[in-house]
Parts: structure tokens; C-alpha cells; sequence
């Protein structure tokens, strides 16, 4: 699971996994790493995620996931909470078809919503079949 936090930890070591902290134009990303680069769901590793803002400065998490399978994925999907502090103001996801093993997809994420100011991320899944 990867969160993005306002609130501005500066990190932790809980039961073995490291926590990683990087700073975002006033946000804080919270990164839960399984393993050295990511974590694995099955065959699918998250190697990175973050907050990206568009031309018109619409935000969208943003990333990559590899298929670390020796099988092909015909669909795979990222799904994300949006937060403004304790409260989820918004869901979204983004998905494709046909991930090769091996093969890296760059996903985004667009929030919708309006969420100006501070707010904080959490992906909460991430399937493929």
C-alpha cells in the first residue's frame, strides 16, 4: 500500500519495512517498500508513484508498474483514495490492456475532484488477470 500524507512524517522502521519519505511541493509521500524499489502485488511491482499536475494544473498520481511475471496481463488496474484530511473526497484509477512480461506500464491517475490545497494519496490496489 503507498500513501501520500500532509501531515509531514519524517519516516519509520515498523516490523521490517523501511518506510521512504520524500518531500512535494508541500506534501509529503509516504512509500511503504516491501523490497529494495517497490512493492509487488503477485506479478505486478510498483516502482514508483508521485503527484503530477497537467497544463491546466489538474493533479494526477502518476507512475510505473512492471510485470515481473513470466505471463502477460490481458488487463491491469491501479486504483487510488483520494483524502483532505481524515475525510475520502475522491476515488480514481487508470488501467491498460496487455502488459508484457517484463514490460513497465507508465500509468495516470486523474483526480477529478477538486482538491486544492493539501491533500494526501493512497493506492489501494493494484489487479491484473
Amino acid at each position: 500500500m503507498f500513501e501520500n500524507s500532509e501531515s509531514g512524517y519524517l519516516g519509520k522502521l515498523a516490523k521490517g519495512v523501511g518506510y521512504l519519505v520524500l518531500g512535494l511541493i508541500g506534501i509529503v509521500i509516504i512509500a511503504n517498500l516491501a523490497s529494495e524499489g517497490g512493492s509487488s502485488t503477485g506479478g505486478l511491482k510498483v516502482v514508483s508513484h508521485e503527484v503530477s499536475y497537467g497544463e491546466y494544473g489538474n493533479p494526477a498520481v502518476t507512475g510505473i508498474i512492471e510485470n515481473t511475471s513470466n505471463e502477460s496481463y490481458s488487463y491491469v488496474q491501479v486504483s487510488v483514495n483520494i483524502y483532505k484530511g481524515d475525510t475520502q473526497v475522491s476515488t480514481t484509477m487508470a488501467n491498460t490492456s496487455n502488459l508484457q512480461p517484463g514490460r513497465k506500464w507508465k500509468y495516470e491517475a486523474h483526480i477529478l475532484q477538486d482538491v486544492q490545497g493539501d491533500f494526501r494519496y493512497e493506492i489501494t490496489e493494484v489487479t491484473g488477470f
